[in-house]
């Protein structure tokens, strides 16, 4: 689980700033910004080894929300990132987070984010 949560930090730290527009997808600045509010709201997560039931629903909303408004380069990502946090929600079962699905999907998210939020 602490891992996984290092990867949860390793996206706040990459979204911490706003968007420059140089994506294809309609709204880049609108997920990078709403990205950076999540990330921001839910830093807290990062220092967890078991985010609290409440957090952690709180935190699967927020990343439902994105998926919402993702660019298309990381639409499917962030759709991923997503589901997983909702079937944690749902189980309390670690093994999802700490997949290679999941662990890939962050990955695609961070170096999109790197790429286009600054």
């Amino acid at each position: 689980m602490r891992t996984v949560l290092i990867s949860t930090v390793i996206a706040c730290a990459l979204a911490l700033s706003a968007c420059n527009e140089r994506s294809t997808a309609s709204n880049p600045t609108a997920f990078c910004t709403a990205a950076k509010k999540s990330y921001v709201e839910f830093s807290a997560l990062s220092g967890m080894s078991n985010p609290t039931p409440a957090d952690a629903k709180a935190y699967a909303a927020s990343l439902t929300k994105l998926e919402g408004i993702a660019p298309e380069q990381i639409e499917s990502a962030v759709k991923t990132s997503a589901d997983t946090w909702n079937q944690f929600v749902k189980t309390g079962d670690h093994a999802a987070l700490e997949g290679e699905r999941y662990a890939a999907a962050v990955n695609q998210i961070n170096a999109w984010e790197s790429q286009f939020c600054k």
